[in-house]
């Protein structure tokens, strides 16, 4: 079915559109508002039954593009501040509270870690000789010109070795040409092969039947089942790093975790063999573990859900240490069972609860994502200036908590004399903030704690990635494999490492890791390989 025009009426519109239908008393136009009304509907009904919306679409068609402040209507959005004292400090003002800390992204020659350099002499020229121009000088070495040579390539290049035979005439012994040094007897895929098949399937989230058409096209053929089998080895390789990353993590300051939804055949076919079964459910799991500067990406598929899976990684947790602050959603399958957590809510689930009913309680609404800007736009402050926890704790004590105060007074005046009905979405939407207010203004106790959950929910896009393109696991297995090098190369991402290097390594490097997991973090590699080097030299 073709997709009508969105129909746009006023509340008002349709009382009048009601009340002539049942009066039979309709005008032409109103008629013709009432067939794209009915056609819209028709439509709607169609592109829902047959999955061909999704929500992102659905919001766009009724006019929500983004949580940004930006995105809400124009013509109910507060632009004049609200007069008196201004709440804030100039200094902190003078930046827009939605601008995030700057980010630009430097592309210098200095970028280009990863290159191959190639020193390029003079063929008749070196340091000492003198000048050419006959001045009288010696020449001297001076900084090197840089030129940067970008080629592209397949995700797997081939090289046929054609050897040369020769057979005697009368004995009939064959003599076979040698390969060259380096080069294995038999076809083998090498490490690097296997290092970015890994990347692009659990970073870039490539499928394993896309690449392998790839593959095929440039005439270098790869089937999806020995993709899979060099993944495998990969992940096999770095299945020691994943068990350190856990245990490191346990030991962190701070545990963000939440869920995604994910398919794995092998658990649906476990729901349809078995409809008693008690959990039918399937989700990854992310954990970001932070410490410092330091953050640890952990990735968990399968029946468990985030508040589980966070108890099985605080069991390795040191009794010496505090409790580890927790930021969650506010659900309780976010919650721990076992562990003990001092659990903190997020900031940004509790002001989109108002941003969905905007269009129906604009004046409500906006105090609220104007209240909460202000609060946002201290954080970024101290982002910004690069506040230790201690300043940034002090600030929005300062700052912040005279307008969360102010803000959770209103609120509670709102419920308790009636002005707003409880049971109403705005209602709802005002006690789900005040039965979570202590844990979603932790920042105002705790050193360090965040604001929201956002950058655990910037975690788990990268198993969304991959969901998206290959919509499901086949087996448990192959959720671990996926759990665990999407879980290494994540944190390799964080750490500001070479993904591709490191896994390269991991697999030159087997039995060093299985026996000493702890010098082959992406933050310990290199010193591990430095030592090897001086032990071969």
């Amino acid at each position: 079915m073709k997709q009508p025009e969105v129909v746009e009426c006023t509340s008002e519109q349709v009382q009048e559109l009601i009340a002539g239908v049942r009066a039979n008393q309709l005008t032409e136009p109103q008629q013709e508002l009432v067939v794209q009304a009915l056609q819209f509907h028709v439509w709607l009904r169609f592109a829902l039954a047959e999955a061909k919306i999704g929500i992102k679409k659905l919001c766009r068609l009724f006019g929500l593009r983004t949580e940004k402040r930006s995105h809400l209507p124009k013509e109910k959005e507060q632009n004049d501040p609200a007069p008196g004292k201004p709440r804030l400090p100039p200094e902190i003002t003078a930046s827009s509270p939605t601008d995030p800390p700057s980010k630009k992204r430097k592309r210098g020659l200095s970028k280009f870690t990863g290159a191959k350099t190639v020193e390029v002499q003079h063929a008749q020229l070196q340091a000492g000789d003198p000048c050419p121009t006959e001045c009288g000088g010696k020449l001297y070495a001076w900084q090197p010109g840089v030129i940067i040579r970008l080629i592209g390539s397949p995700l797997a290049q081939a090289t046929r070795y054609l050897q040369e035979k020769l057979r005697c005439a009368l004995c009939g012994e064959i003599f076979t040409a040698p390969l060259p040094e380096g080069v294995p007897p038999e076809a083998v895929y090498d490490e690097t092969l296997k290092a970015t098949l890994s990347l692009q399937k659990y970073f870039l989230g490539s499928p394993f039947y896309r690449m392998e058409r790839f593959q095929e096209m440039v005439g270098v053929p790869l089937s999806d089942s020995k993709q899979w089998d060099l993944v495998e080895e990969v992940g096999d390789a770095a299945f020691p790093v994943y068990q350190k990353l856990i245990q490191d993590a346990a030991q962190m300051d701070l545990a963000h975790n939440d869920d995604t939804h994910m398919r794995v055949l092998e658990l649906m076919k476990e729901n349809q063999d078995d409809p008693e079964l008690e959990r039918k459910g399937m989700y990854t799991t992310g954990i970001l573990a932070v410490k410092g500067e330091r953050k640890i990406p952990l990735f968990f598929t399968g029946r468990q859900t985030a508040g589980e899976n966070l108890d099985e990684v605080l069991q390795h947790r040191s009794a010496e240490l505090k409790t580890i602050l927790q930021m969650a959603d506010g659900l309780g399958a976010s919650r721990t069972k076992e562990a003990e957590t001092l659990e903190s809510n997020c900031l940004t689930h509790g002001r989109r609860k108002f941003v969905e009913i905007f269009e129906a309680f604009p004046e409500a609404c906006q105090k609220v994502i104007d209240d909460l800007a202000e609060v946002y736009q201290v954080d970024t402050f101290t982002k910004t200036r690069r506040m230790s926890d201690a300043e940034r704790l002090k600030l929005h004590q300062t700052c912040s908590k005279p307008i969360l105060d102010e803000l959770q007074l209103w609120m509670n005046q709102q419920l308790d004399q009636r002005i707003v009905e409880p049971n109403s979405s705005l209602g709802k939407a005002l006690k789900y903030c005040l039965k979570r207010w202590k844990e979603m203004t932790r920042f105002l106790q705790i050193l360090g704690a965040p604001l929201d959950n956002n950058a655990c929910e910037q975690t788990l896009k990268v198993p969304i990635l991959n969901r998206k393109n290959a919509y499901f696991y086949k087996t448990l297995h192959g959720a671990l494999i996926g759990d665990i090098l999407m879980s290494v190369i994540y944190t390799c991402y964080l750490a500001g490492e070479n993904a591709f290097d490191y896994l390269v390594r991991l697999q030159y490097h087997r039995s060093e890791v299985l026996k000493s997991p702890e010098d082959w973090l992406p933050w310990t590699y290199r010193q591990s390989l430095g030592h090897l080097e001086g032990k071969q030299a």
